[in-house]
Order: structure tokens, then sequence, then C-alpha cells
């Protein structure tokens, strides 16, 4: 009569100590708090999963993703133990300024999978999760500060993704895990990034 485990309760046990606890403290980020609307529930570790995932694509890159996911994220916290705290700071700076640019880009609509007129805002959405918070990471603090400033552009760039490119629906509605999804998500998305920032303002 035992509770199944969910795969991040499973990661937190293998990996005690140092892993466990950053990526608890990823997950009480008051940026990613807020960047979420605090909709991200903490029952059977649903928040730490997403850090996790943003972890694991952070530190290793879309482009070397071999599936499965668990067993991805499950590398990601294990490399913690031997990284430094200066490599941790980065890490927790970069999530922490991808979340803020995530606010000031979409406010209530950020990590969500908007396409239409709604009348409730969608759920929060894992897998576009992983892929506009590791991309928004990774860039400088003055290519984030563009992007956001060309925030509406970005928005409607994304709503067209999101309507044009049936890929790339299907890469953040089904089978999230599978390689060629996760390298079309991330890819698109950092297309559309740096097609923004580098495009001249009309």
């Amino acid at each position: 009569g035992g509770l199944v485990l969910e795969p991040q309760e499973i990661r937190h046990a293998l990996f005690q100590g140092k892993p466990a606890r950053f990526i608890a403290d990823l997950a009480t980020n008051e940026a990613f708090l807020n960047a979420t609307n605090h909709k991200i529930k903490t029952h059977r570790m649903l928040d730490r999963d997403f850090a996790n995932r943003f972890l694991a694509f952070y530190l290793f890159g879309y482009e070397n993703y071999i599936p499965d996911l668990d067993s991805f994220m499950s590398r990601a916290m294990a490399n913690i133990y031997k990284m430094s705290e200066y490599e941790l700071d980065k890490i927790t700076y970069d999530f922490t300024e991808a979340m803020n640019a995530s606010r000031k880009i979409f406010e209530a609509e950020a990590f969500r999978k908007v396409y239409y007129d709604y009348k409730k805002l969608p759920p929060i959405n894992k897998a576009l999760f992983d892929a506009l918070a590791t991309q928004l990471a990774v860039l400088s603090e003055t290519e984030r500060e563009m992007l956001v400033n060309r925030r509406t552009a970005f928005k409607n760039g994304l709503y067209d993704l999101l309507n044009n490119d049936a890929h790339f629906f299907t890469s953040i509605t089904s089978s999230t895990g599978d390689r060629n999804r996760v390298y079309h998500r991330h890819n698109e998305i950092k297309k559309l990034i740096h097609h923004i920032i580098e495009s001249k303002p009309s």
C-alpha cells in the first residue's frame, strides 16, 4: 500500500546533501515563484522537478541531450557534487535573471501555452518552461535587457510559433522528452530570441 515515488522524489533521495539542497534553493527562489505566480505546487516535489529540468539543460545544453529525460536530470544533480560555490552561485544568478526577464516579458502568461484568446489562463507548461528558462539564462545581461525592451515582438513571435509551427506545438505538448522535440523547441526559441535581439528597431 506504499505510495509510488515520483521521479523527482527518487532523485532527491538518491542525491542527498549538496544537490538536493541546491535544487530546493532554486525551487524556492523568489524570482522563480514570482515568474510562475506561485502556481507550481510543492506537492510531490513538482516545483523541484521544474528546477531540475532547467539545471540539466543549462549545464549540458539541449544539443547534448540524450534520452531519457529522467537520466539526463539525474546526471545534472550528480554533477552538483563536484561544482564549486562560485559555479553554483553563477547558476543561481542566471536562473534568477531568466525568471526576472520572463516576468517582465510575459507577466502572468510566462511559460504558458498562450496561442488563442482565452477566458481562463492556460496552465504552466513544463516543456515551454525548460526551453524559455534555459535560453534566457544563457544570454548576456545586455541581451536580456534588449529582449525585455522588445518584449512585444518576442511575445508575438512566440505566439506565431505556437500557431504556425505544428512541430513546435507538438514539441511542448506530447512526448516532450523525445530528442527531436527537445532540440526543436529549444532551437526555435533560441532562433527567435536572437532574431529579436539582432533585428534593427523599426
